[in-house]
């Protein structure tokens, strides 16, 4: 298989593994992350207007400062509430926890029964015991379960005072932040000690306004009527932002006399700034609680909560696979700038399709898709990186692995144009044009593979570069890439090796029925020059020099003189031995002036 296929396996692997897994949902560095990536599509999206179908009375600066106490007596709440019922609100909510008794306590609960159009708030957890009236008021209040009810959130619960309970119904206000204190997800259902499942307030007020059945299929939707709510797995819905503080309409509770609420549902809560009910949000890092609840309303109204849910579970599994292998073709691509570029519009493209799911109220998990890409971006640039290796390690077989690096690492390496002492050494095989007569091409070709696998054999055991190949023999230089004191010495190994080489050819060529193999050596050494030849796409690493032109003329005397091997005076005095070679003496070569000390080895 080759590397892109398999990057391509492995990162459809890892895509499914990560999109199953889903990790902005396990909490931690993850889903802050996930949380920052959301904040960053309200941003781009920028502010939207609200429906005109939500209002919020506010417990304002304004409000505080002309009723002169914190919190405001429960007389001033009946007062917004009948303000808010003569200016035609349908539902009022109170993000506000009333129990105990308290100033106006008599007038709230008056103005309280004499409509059953509003809903109060209630904390489920561990802050006090259930008393028999509220834990009425909270059966009352719950909702049908279809499959799944919630487990009890906490063993209490702290709501209005039981003087408050008739004639109204609640809502929890339960919220829970992200990682990074953010609010982006409210439950919209949560089960009380007793069993009763509660809505939250904002469920509550719609409930109130419509007059319409609730039944939560846990993990799945909440059903309003014939609205179908997603939720998550925690029966949480995605609150749909529309901007900074005051988008929803807001009027202060002293002035709810003159508000335009006429058909809306009418929240009403603290902004005063120094009250402590404000949240984190994309657009805004203070905004009140009460507006929160506001916004989740529109949303569920409108149907533009954002869906978040086991369908936008699947839609990521299936972006993170497709992106995977986009991701993966982009980065294997052959030139880096061009894989660069291809993997950053992979990357833009991705965003693309988040910002243009979130514009159809769909939180696709950009943490899945993020993770998908770093991981199918890095196995298409080791894709990349194993061909380019492969491609390199398959043109470094025409060249010696000695050379590879020092040719590699500049484009005019220093031994370009460089005198120096070096050795050189030619060999050949004997009878070879009445062999490859005999054997034919393809034959031929096999029998010069396993020859030159030979020739090269030995070279690398002596640290020879083989320079050339040339049909039934090759040229082999001891000193590239760098000369040494020893390079005599090795060239006179490197011929003991190649007869070694022979004689274990000779055992196959027997077992084929094929006669045996000769083959002639000669070496000389003295001053060369190494030279890069060639043109600006296609060139070689040659020795020139009489020491070279000499060196190939010694097999014509080593064939003269019936002798294996013939090297110069010179090798043998470099590498310091004379030791199994006699000396021929002063030999005139063909086509070249002078003669030269000879030595034989028969």
């Amino acid at each position: 298989m080759t590397p892109l296929r398999l990057a391509v396996l492995f990162s459809l692997c890892a895509a499914l593994i990560i999109g199953l897994w889903r990790p902005a949902d396990t909490g931690g560095i993850a889903a802050g992350i996930e949380g920052r990536l959301l904040d960053l599509r309200f941003t781009v999206r920028g502010p939207r207007t609200p429906p005109a179908d939500i209002a919020i009375l506010a417990i304002d600066d304004t409000a505080l400062a002309t009723l002169g106490a914190f919190p405001p007596p429960r007389s001033a709440l009946a007062d917004g509430l009948i303000a808010a019922r003569g200016r035609g609100a349908r539902v009022v909510a109170f993000d506000l926890l009333l129990p105990g008794i308290a100033e106006g306590d008599a007038a709230f609960a008056e103005a309280l029964v004499e409509r059953e159009d509003a809903v109060l708030a209630v904390s489920l957890g561990d802050a006090a015991a259930v008393g028999d009236a509220l834990a009425v008021a909270l059966r009352e209040s719950a909702i049908g379960v279809v499959r799944n009810p919630p487990p009890p959130f906490g063993t209490g619960a702290l709501g209005p005072h039981e003087v408050f309970l008739d004639g109204t119904t609640l809502g929890h206000v339960n919220i829970a932040l992200e990682p990074d204190g953010s609010l982006r997800r409210m439950p919209l259902a949560l089960t009380a000690p007793g069993g009763a499942t509660i809505p939250a307030l904002s469920l509550a007020a719609i409930r109130a306004a419509t007059g319409e059945t609730l039944t939560l299929l846990s993990g799945e939707a909440v059903l309003s009527g014939d609205r179908r709510i997603a939720i998550d797995s925690q029966d949480a819905a995605a609150i749909n932002y529309f901007g900074p503080e005051g988008m929803i309409p807001t009027v202060s509770l002293v002035e709810a006399d003159d508000a335009a609420l006429d058909g809306k549902i009418v929240f009403v809560g603290a902004t005063a700034q120094g009250f402590g009910d404000r949240v984190a949000t994309p657009y805004d890092r203070r905004l009140p609680g009460v507006e929160a609840l506001a916004t989740l309303t529109a949303n569920m109204m409108a149907g533009e909560t954002l869906r978040r849910d086991g369908v936008t579970w699947m839609l990521d599994i299936a972006l993170a696979l497709v992106a995977a292998v986009i991701a993966v073709f982009a980065a294997a691509r052959e030139r880096p700038s061009l894989a660069f570029g291809t993997t950053a519009l992979v990357w833009m493209g991705g965003g693309a399709v988040l910002m243009g799911a979130f514009s159809r109220f769909l939180w696709l998990d950009a943490t899945t898709l993020l993770a998908s890409l770093i991981v199918a971006g890095l196995a298409g640039a080791m894709a990349r990186r194993v061909v380019q290796r492969n491609r390199a390690a398959n043109l470094a077989r025409y060249q010696s692995p000695l050379m590879a690096e020092t040719l590699a690492g500049s484009a005019r390496p220093a031994l370009d144009g460089r005198a120096q002492d070096a050795a050189a050494l030619f060999i050949d095989a004997a009878g070879f044009t009445e062999r490859s007569a005999r054997l034919g091409p393809e034959a031929t070709a096999s029998f010069l593979r396993d020859f030159h696998a030979g020739i090269e054999r030995a070279a690398l055991a002596s640290k020879g570069v083989v320079e050339q190949y040339a049909g039934d023999g090759a040229m082999i230089v001891f000193g590239l890439p760098t000369p040494g004191p020893d390079d005599a010495g090795r060239a006179l190994a490197c011929i003991d090796g190649l007869f070694a080489e022979c004689d274990a050819l000779n055992e196959r060529l027997a077992a084929q029925g094929e006669p045996p193999l000769g083959i002639r050596v000669g070496a000389h050494y003295g001053t060369v020059i190494a030279s890069i030849l060639g043109g600006a796409t296609q060139a070689h690493v040659t020795l020139s020099g009489d020491v070279v032109n000499a060196a190939s003329r010694f097999q014509e005397v080593a064939k003269s003189e019936g002798a294996r091997v013939v090297v110069s005076g010179a090798l043998l005095d470099a590498a310091g031995t004379e030791n199994g070679f006699e000396r021929v003496g002063l030999t005139e070569l063909r086509g070249r002036d002078g003669s030269v000390d000879l030595w034989k080895q028969v």
